[in-house]
């Protein structure tokens, strides 16, 4: 499976270290695990990217990147595992806790989640 990921072009040397939201916490990672954000194609990774950003922030100063990732390497989440809410705004702990939970198994390299923005991606 090809996934990408949309990455400040002054960060591309680290883009795939988790680096960036282990010190920034997110919806599926708390602050201090290294977690890389990716989604299964293109235009939504933008859409997941754009909707962080505030008008002065210019799309030239990201780079698109991809990495070919074997499908059985890859863990999807069970839906019925996310509390209700999980899909808002102000993300639930509880994403953070699956997330990090996920990342301390080592279990694969990759943990496919739904998007807040798309759920139907």
């Amino acid at each position: 499976m090809i996934l990408s990921r949309l990455t400040k072009t002054k960060y591309l040397s680290t883009a795939w270290t988790g680096y960036g939201a282990k010190e920034a916490g997110g919806r599926w990672n708390s602050v201090g695990v290294s977690m890389v954000y990716v989604s299964e194609t293109a235009s939504l990774t933008m859409l997941e990217t754009l909707v962080h950003l505030h008008a002065a922030q210019i799309m030239d100063s990201f780079t698109l990147l991809s990495i070919d990732v074997p499908d059985e390497l890859i863990q999807s989440a069970n839906m019925d595992e996310l509390p209700g809410n999980w899909a808002d705004e102000d993300a639930p702990q509880e994403l953070a806790d699956y997330g990090d939970a996920w990342s301390f198994t080592r279990s694969s390299v990759a943990l496919r989640v739904p998007s807040a923005l798309s759920p139907v991606e």
